[in-house]
């Protein structure tokens, strides 16, 4: 499954990414994998692994870097979902991250 989160198609790749972060060892392997692909060039993917993120608890120093970096997407809905999901996990970080 790590695979098919890079798959071309977008919605392969979403349902992927939130069948893996179901499976119990998505803490120690799963997340990692899941946030080196935050740079997907697809909105849709990028949207989807952000939301899967915050569908369920993430070791917050995975992903707190790269939901930090989605709140610069080019796109408001992802832009949005992060910021969601750092609220979510520590919203004190917040305050320290410039608006866009």
């Amino acid at each position: 499954m790590l695979e098919c989160v890079s798959d071309k198609d977008e919605l392969v790749a979403v349902y992927a990414a939130v069948a893996l972060s179901q499976l119990p060892s998505r803490h120690e392997s799963v997340v990692p994998a899941l946030t080196s692909t935050w740079n997907d060039p697809r909105t849709t993917v990028r949207f989807g692994f952000i939301r899967t993120l915050a569908w369920h608890t993430p070791r917050s120093e995975v992903v707190l870097p790269v939901l930090t970096i989605a709140l610069n997407d080019p796109n408001p809905d992802v832009r949005r979902e992060a910021t969601n999901a750092i609220l979510q996990i520590a919203p004190e970080i917040l305050t320290n991250v410039p608006a866009k």
